[in-house]
């Protein structure tokens, strides 16, 4: 979508509340985030869904009162599916990154979201390709695993871990 949105000179826009003619532009941006093509002090909202966090870089663009939103998975995010590709499954340690922000953000909220899935072969295959296990795990587990739901629906959690956090003012 950012890629077409760019090409097309679009952008999103949101009316304000008090329907006056200022909106909000939102760009739709995919960049690496270790170098962002922005001007310092230049957005008021960040969100990094699954991406490595890097608290300096995401100050810098920030403005003094911009918000950081952070999605990571949690503690049992697809734990049946890991069960199933891997020998030895590590556990999600979703808040390691926390300590990294707090000279430069403050944590204004936590939301866990979970939901359960039941998945056709297909359904899983999908799921599989949109995670690092697609090619960290060994093939054979794979092809067991996507056999095993030819017959039966595939049972795991999505989980997750939301953070809010907003720019420190004293930087």
């Amino acid at each position: 979508m950012a890629k077409v949105s760019k090409a097309a000179h679009r952008l999103w826009y949101q009316q304000n509340e008090d329907n006056t003619s200022k909106t909000t532009m939102i760009y739709p941006l995919v960049t690496s985030a270790a170098h962002l093509p922005l001007r310092a002090h230049s957005i008021t909202g960040i969100s990094s869904i699954f991406s490595p966090i890097l608290p300096a870089a995401f100050a810098d663009v920030l403005a003094d009162d911009g918000y950081l939103i952070i999605a990571k998975p949690d503690v049992g995010h697809l734990v049946t599916m890991r069960d199933a590709l891997f020998d030895d499954v590590r556990e999600h340690d979703s808040d390691k990154f926390l300590q990294e922000l707090a000279p430069y953000f403050t944590l204004l909220n936590t939301y866990n979201v979970s939901t359960e899935l039941r998945l056709s072969a297909d359904d899983l295959a999908d799921l599989l390709t949109m995670t690092p296990y697609a090619y960290r795990a060994h093939t054979e587990k794979r092809q067991a695993l996507l056999a095993l739901v030819a017959t039966e629906k595939f049972a795991t959690k999505a989980k997750f871990v939301i953070y809010i956090l907003q720019k420190t003012t004293n930087l």
